[in-house]
């Protein structure tokens, strides 16, 4: 009986390690793919950070050279209406700016002090936060080497998949951004980013929880407690679906 139970105990490690490697290589191809569509593709931008306040849309910061700055957009005008239709929301002003695309004119009408005015602005492209982005790619693939260097050592110590599996998820976690294009393999990357933002720290309570010890995860109280921290990422995600 021992022996059966062996081999089941080394065939579950096997089929494991497999789909593990297959995660692996498929995060880091979508991780290669991904950086290269970040530094090709180009989001449409007018150089403003609209907010909504009470007023309506207002401009909260303009960057220096950009297209609202040579509009003569300031900081505190009024965004009222783009092209004619009137806007409510910051996110109507970007849904417009996606619309009309790079390099297209758009026409603002804008408030200040009590004064309406209108001014043509050409589209630009979105300057690339890289330095940002690079610093996070770099903490996401110091999780995936530290998750590979401790499963390559200790692959059957306690909690050593569940380990990898946090770094893996980490990795996701930091390094997937999504472009804006929004097709097939830019909503895969949007939604892998978004489970790996809510499944990360469940993952890392729960093996908070249950290392080093394996026979804690057995009690019932420390059952409900382990399924309860994967319970709000779950709604939050049905949410976010919705």
């Amino acid at each position: 009986m021992s022996t059966v139970g062996d081999r089941k105990d080394q065939l579950k490690l096997r089929v494991g390690a497999i789909f593990l490697a297959l995660a692996t290589m498929a995060a880091v191809a979508f991780g290669i793919i991904n950086l290269q569509q970040r530094l090709l593709f180009s989001e449409p931008d007018d150089g403003v950070s609209w907010v909504d306040s009470p007023a309506g849309i207002q401009a909260f910061t303009i960057a220096d050279n950009s297209p609202a700055a040579r509009a003569g957009i300031k900081s505190g005008d009024h965004l009222t209406a783009v092209d004619g239709l009137a806007v409510h929301r910051a996110l109507d002003v970007t849904k417009r700016l996606w619309a009309i695309g790079l390099w297209g004119q758009v026409r603002y009408k804008v408030e200040r002090n009590g004064e309406s005015f209108q001014t043509p602005l050409i589209v630009g492209p979105a300057p690339k936060p890289v330095t940002i982005e690079n610093y996070l790619r770099v903490v996401g693939l110091l999780y995936l080497f530290i998750g590979l260097f401790i499963f390559a050592r200790r692959w059957n110590a306690a909690r050593a998949v569940h380990f990898y599996v946090f770094c893996l998820i980490s990795f996701i976690l930091y390094e997937f951004r999504y472009t804006g294009k929004l097709n097939l393999f830019d909503w895969e990357i949007y939604w892998s980013q978004a489970v790996a933002t809510l499944l990360a720290p469940a993952l890392l309570v729960h093996f908070a929880l249950v290392f080093p010890e394996r026979s804690i995860g057995r009690r019932l109280g420390h059952r409900l407690t382990i399924l309860g921290t994967y319970i709000a990422p779950a709604i939050l995600l049905l949410v976010q679906i919705q």
